[in-house]
């Protein structure tokens, strides 16, 4: 099991985070649920020069098509566009970035080779380096880094050992946001197989992708003329037929390889 039905739900939380119009709190730990998720799947696949080429054409062809159609939507400037593309202005503004978490990942899936190699004491290892840096480095990505690398160590197990750093930690005076790492987790571990969070787990990215550059301002329209609610599930809506359609469209391209690959080439040289 890949922990999809967990995934979809925190896709809809960060849905939720970016678009509901009304006061909310906590729904950014969608993100640190995402992270764990994809950790758990790198734990159970091989990691090749395959894995690499599949994630890097599955994450960064959709981020460059997402970064030109902001582009036109936007207005930016190109050299705003090249800054992106080749993830500057991530490394410059970090969560500020334009769709941050597609380089984050990229650079987590990096890693995977390193993680999969440590198998005795990761917790521990992980949790050690997490706090030595933290020292050195004041950032929430180093925190996502970490719910990342927890991910690859998923075990029921574990729950317990995590319960007791954080608290150890949080005695200590270390930030409250240790207090939801063994919540997180314990909520992986126990979360129950939904279809229909499965089903929205397959379009996460696209959801994501066309969030932050359409939907802000589709429901900025719908406001002027529905009430907060309805704009909101509307935008929803439309976000969701938006990205199937993308999905299937790509999926097309994919299974015409020759096509596929022009399309492929464009996006990294435009």
């Amino acid at each position: 099991m890949e922990k999809r039905s967990i995934q979809g739900l925190a896709t809809i939380m960060i849905l939720c985070f970016h678009l509901f119009p009304f006061p909310t709190k906590g729904l950014w730990i969608g993100v640190d649920l995402f992270l764990l998720c994809s950790g758990y799947w790198i734990s159970n696949h091989d990691i090749d020069f395959s894995f690499y080429k599949n994630r890097w054409k599955q994450i960064y062809i959709p981020f460059v098509f997402f970064s030109i159609l902001s582009f036109f939507v936007k207005q930016w400037s190109i050299s705003k566009l090249l800054s992106i593309l080749c993830f500057m202005d991530f490394f410059l503004k970090q969560e500020t970035s334009f769709l941050w978490f597609c380089p984050f990942i990229l650079i987590c899936y990096g890693l995977a080779w390193i993680l999969k190699k440590i198998k005795k004491y990761q917790i521990i290892i992980y949790t050690s380096i997490y706090l030595f840096l933290s020292f050195f480095i004041s950032s929430s990505l180093l925190f996502h880094l970490y719910m990342f690398c927890l991910g690859t160590c998923f075990e029921k197990k574990n729950v317990s050992l995590l319960a007791g750093f954080s608290l150890l930690f949080f005695i200590c005076g270390a930030s409250t946001i240790w207090v939801f790492v063994p919540i997180l987790y314990g909520l992986v571990s126990i979360f129950p197989r939904v279809k229909a969070l499965e089903w929205v787990s397959m379009y996460s990215l696209e959801l994501y992708g066309f969030q932050m550059t359409l939907g802000y301002g589709i429901e900025n329209y719908l406001l002027n003329s529905c009430s907060k609610s309805f704009s909101f599930l509307f935008t929803c809506l439309i976000l969701m037929g938006v990205s199937i359609l993308f999905q299937k469209g790509l999926k097309k391209y994919e299974k015409a390889d020759s096509y596929y690959n022009v399309y492929c080439i464009m996006c990294l040289f435009f």
